[in-house]
């Protein structure tokens, strides 16, 4: 007869497994899984950018034409960015002097200064700031500056006429004798005639007479003495109009060149010299 031999470890072992798992079924709490919401909308970040993708580069001294040329801004990017250059006075950093468009990445050679103001002035001696910024297609941003110091050279202008003295004009008031020679003569006749052709009756028998004489005598002398010494102011018509006409002429000259010299000015052109590194 087989007799079958229970074993106490065996059963005791099997108990404490089972009891565990119950233990832990029971703790751990059901998972339900949440509804799905959406989140928050986040505009993306601009990311500065700490390493060398960007480096800028411009003459270290140049001299440029407005007029003709532009100081040219070059560019080395580690990645595709789309670019935009400002340029700023050091004193107003905040007062944008000149920017570019907006290059689309491969368009950076572009990138130049035409060397005027947003009114198209010419610009003052002083230091700016050339700042360079990229941003690539993951928001990332980077940035490079250059100081430049802008010296405008001076202009090949032309001295202007200098001004009309009063030497240089003719007098239009001219003084004339008073008395022509022939009235000399009249003066004496107006003397001797009564006393020479006069009839007696009327010249009151005055022929010969001395104190006639000395009539005629005073009056010739008279007017030998207004011949010479005699004179009076009269207005001068030719005088006049050739002062007008050099009036005239002084001021076309002016004109001529304030106009040649203000060319010349707007032409000159710029020394720019560039400081920091990567020049």
């Amino acid at each position: 007869m087989t007799r079958e031999v229970s074993r106490p470890g065996g059963l005791r072992a099997w108990a404490a497994l089972t009891f565990a798992a119950c233990c832990a079924a029971s703790a751990a709490p059901a998972q339900v899984p949440a509804p799905a919401t959406p989140g928050p909308t986040r505009a993306p970040q601009v990311r500065a950018d700490s390493g060398s993708s960007l480096q800028l580069t411009v003459s270290a001294d140049t001299i440029l034409f407005p007029s003709a040329e532009r100081l040219p801004i070059v560019t080395r990017l580690g990645r595709p960015m789309a670019l935009v250059a400002t340029v700023a006075s050091v004193s107003q950093p905040f007062v944008v002097v000149w920017r570019s468009d907006t290059l689309p990445p491969g368009a950076a050679a572009a990138l130049a200064w035409d060397l005027h103001t947003p009114n198209g002035e010419r610009l003052p001696l002083g230091s700016y700031v050339l700042e360079v910024t990229g941003l690539d297609a993951a928001g990332t941003a980077a940035r490079a500056r250059r100081t430049l110091v802008v010296t405008p050279l001076a202009a090949d202008t032309q001295p202007l006429p200098r001004p009309l003295m009063p030497r240089d004009f003719e007098p239009e008031t001219v003084e004339v004798r008073q008395t022509a020679p022939w009235a000399i003569f009249i003066g004496a006749g107006a003397g001797l005639l009564p006393s020479l052709f006069g009839r007696r009756e009327l010249n009151d028998g005055r022929r010969g007479d001395p104190k006639a004489w000395i009539v005629v005598s005073s009056v010739t002398v008279a007017g030998f003495v207004a011949f010479f010494a005699g004179h009076r102011h009269e207005f001068s018509r030719e005088n006049a109009a050739r002062n007008v006409e050099l009036r005239r002429d002084r001021e076309e000259r002016l004109a001529t060149v304030l106009e040649a010299n203000a060319r010349a000015r707007a032409v000159a052109p710029y020394r720019i010299q560039s400081e920091g590194p990567g020049r």
